[in-house]
């Protein structure tokens, strides 16, 4: 509702008033002529109940709360010892039950008394407590009304709130019931907030006032959630009025600065948990103002200062989770609480956090709507430094091409820098034979293969090119693989010893091929695949954690029961489902104790399609038409790893090839390829791409096309639903 409406709102109402109590609605409809939110905003509040206001103004309890204390008197049968704390709605007093019980007791004041909408919110505050039964939120008693008053009975916590915490220690006082230098402290604090926050949004209940000064602390420094004042049950009509805020400017969500009462839900309570989160960190407010306007407008349109640089001590996957929740999007923050309690611990725990945030362009454009000029100013002077960047580069290039000798064994081609790798041998693998294949940027283009060298038994340095490259070292035992991404900057080393490990898995072999295939930004074109062989189902539950125990990896950390402190949580019965959860990093580890390497991106679809080349070209198409109109949506899937693999299909050796692909999503050896309209393909580092989708996944409309779905995962980061198999290449 803007100003102006409000105002006439005000006025007709004020006019409607003084006619007869029969005529205000008729007279409303004929005032308001065809504007049917005056005329709807006006009746609502016509809906007031004057006389029951009237009635609590007469309470002689009511006249009593201006003028002087209570203490002493009693309202249905709790004896007012003294106040503890209130506002402009509410007064709370410190009470004796009949059975001599202390405990806290809200009411009314005679202001909110006389307004219908706050008796209204009042009550709703009420059953909203009355849902709620957590160790973190302050839990409801009994409530009632006596002479006109409406009450309600709560615990009493005993304690200081978090907000005379952050002032104390804003004046450098720090100690009990919570140190906020402790950070680990303080992440816990948070976390078990949100989880009595998860209790009350599992029960459609949001909080939307959470501060400091809602947050009670008791002598252990457990948190508890209280005021729910302006609760609101998702089962109810809101009561704020279009345009009318609800909350603390400070602590408010942009969905309630911007009054979109139609798009708050449970992550409008998470941005106000992380506003207090930033505070704890920070001693700082992340959006702060002269006034409310300057305040609100912060929150709408302006990122908070990174909290590492305001507090250099806080770790920056901690700082991550909490600027992940400030997102101005709701699409872009947490979506539940207990997902953010989940990403706090981790991320006090000092793991890897992995989220989805706005896209750069999209921030972009927000701050471009802002501040044009400046954006203006700020891409012309970054174009005339790239081209001087360029201009730079291009020409020390150059000089240095000139100064450089001949590569000792240059690789590829000649024009390029080349990269040192430094083979070691095991001695037992005696002499060795060297091949390699660089990979392009360009997904259209296969492998390209590079000259083959011989290497003295213990190792020695080979030149190779800069970039993605497949290397098979043939010793006189087998093939070990490896892909390598070399630096021309840096030492590169690889170590190769005897396969230590090698399950009974079959594998199937393919002849070289020429394979009609899709890839997103390059559409259906036509792949030469040299021969290989792949393992016919994933690596199992077993095997991995065999692999797992086998190098004592006490400090993997990926999700999932993998680390040796909970072997204990594998159930023999899950030892045949495929093991996921498990990085490209730790699934090339796996590998190359085998001397295997994961498959291409392309030998797993041949192996998945069985190599059948007139379907792989019938696919490719409908997956270029399907990419244009079909997103695959995000897979939806519980914190239970247990619960996670016990629906997951049973691995089956024995099972023809085809059977076991599309279980699972698997990860490739194949880096992911980026590219800008018609410009050069690039590598997007630390991405590799996956392949399929898996039984968790959302059905698509097209369902052949569901086991050669692609997607892409960083390097470190694991998934409840990915896995790999193994694969290597075969002399033709």
């Amino acid at each position: 509702m803007t100003p102006e409406l409000w105002k006439r709102v005000k006025e007709l109402h004020a006019l409607a008033l003084e006619q007869p109590a029969e005529e205000r609605v008729a007279f409303v409809r004929r005032a308001a002529a065809d504007h049917a939110e005056l005329e709807s905003e006006v009746l609502a509040l016509l809906a007031v109940d004057l006389e029951a206001a009237e009635r609590r103004l007469r309470s002689p309890l009511a006249e009593t709360q201006d003028s002087a204390t209570l203490r002493g008197r009693t309202l249905g049968g709790y004896r007012l010892l003294e106040k503890i704390g209130g506002g402009g709605m509410g007064l709370v007093y410190l009470a004796e039950s009949p059975a001599g019980r202390i405990v806290a007791l809200k009411m009314l004041t005679r202001v909110a008394s006389a307004d219908a909408r706050a008796v209204e919110r009042f009550v709703r505050e009420i059953r909203a407590l009355e849902k709620l039964q957590h160790p973190g939120i302050v839990r409801i008693l009994g409530s009632g009304e006596e002479q006109g008053q409406l009450f309600y009975v709560m615990e009493y916590v005993s304690g200081q709130s978090l907000g005379t915490v952050l002032a104390r220690a804003r004046e450098g006082v720090f100690g009990e019931p919570l140190d906020l230098r402790d950070h680990a402290a303080c992440v816990e604090m948070i976390a078990r907030m949100l989880e009595g926050l998860q209790h009350a949004h599992e029960r459609e209940v949001l909080h939307r006032d959470i501060k400091p000064e809602n947050v009670m602390l008791d002598e252990s420094g457990a948190p508890k959630l209280v005021d729910f004042g302006i609760a609101r049950l998702l089962s109810e009509e809101p009561l704020t009025l279009t345009g009318e805020l609800s909350g603390t400017p400070y602590y408010m969500s942009p969905e309630q600065a911007a009054a979109a009462r139609q798009q708050i839900d449970q992550r409008s309570d998470l941005f106000s948990v992380s506003v207090v989160l930033y505070e704890l960190l920070t001693l700082r407010r992340p959006f702060d103002g002269s006034d409310p306007n300057e305040v609100l407008s912060r929150i709408l349109h302006h990122d908070p200062p990174p909290i590492t640089t305001l507090s250099p001590r806080v770790s920056r996957p901690l700082a991550m989770a909490c600027h992940h929740a400030l997102a101005k999007d709701p699409r872009y923050r947490f979506d539940s609480a207990l997902e953010f309690a989940d990403a706090l611990r981790r991320a006090a725990r000092g793991e890897t956090l992995f989220l989805r945030g706005e896209a750069w362009h999209r921030k972009l454009a927000r701050r471009a709507a802002r501040r044009p000029l400046v954006l203006l100013a700020a891409a012309l002077a970054a174009a005339v430094l790239a081209l001087g960047a360029i201009l730079f580069l291009s020409l020390r290039s150059q000089s240095e091409r000139e100064r450089l000798p001949p590569a000792e064994a240059p690789l590829g081609s000649e024009e390029r820098r080349s990269a040192k790798l430094e083979l070691k041998l095991a001695p037992e693998l005696g002499e060795c034979r060297v091949e390699s294949w660089f990979e392009p940027a360009d997904p259209t283009l296969p492998l390209q293969r590079n000259a083959e060298l011989r290497v003295p038994a213990g190792g020695g340095t080979i030149a190779l090119e800069p970039g993605p490259q497949h290397v098979r070292v043939h010793h006189a035992n087998d093939v070990v693989e490896r892909e390598l991404d070399l630096d021309p900057r840096t030492p590169n080393q690889l170590v190769i010893q005897v396969p230590t490990v090698e399950p009974s898995v079959p594998r199937k072999r393919f002849s070289a091929l020429d394979w009609p295939t899709y890839f997103p930004g390059a559409g259906v074109f036509t792949v030469r695949v040299e021969s290989f062989e792949i393992d016919v189902r994933p690596v199992s539950v077993r095997e991995f954690l065999e692999h797992l125990r086998a190098i004592d990896a006490q400090g993997y950390l990926a999700k999932g029961p993998w680390s040796t402190e909970r072997d204990s949580a594998i159930r023999p019965e899950w030892h045949d489902l495929p093991a996921t959860w498990v990085t490209a990093s730790e699934a090339r580890r796996y590998a190359a104790r085998r001397g295997l390497r994961l498959p291409t991106s392309f030998e797993w679809e041949i192996a998945c399609l069985d190599g059948d080349v007139r379907r792989a070209a019938e696919l490719a198409r409908r997956m270029e038409e399907s990419s244009r109109s079909e997103s695959v949506p995000p897979t939806e899937t519980s914190n239970d790893y247990g619960a996670f693999l016990r629906s997951a299909p049973v691995l089956r050796s024995d099972a023809p090839l085809a059977e076991n692909f599309g279980r699972i999503v698997e990860l490739s050896s194949t880096r992911l390829r980026l590219r800008a309209s018609d410009g050069p393909w690039r590598f997007a580092p630390g991405m590799f791409v996956t392949r399929g989708s898996s039984w968790a996944k959302p059905p698509l409309a097209d369902p052949e096309l569901r086991p050669l779905m692609q997607s892409a995962m960083p390097e470190i980061m694991a998934a409840p639903d990915v896995g790999f198999r193994c694969a290597r290449s075969v002399d033709r």
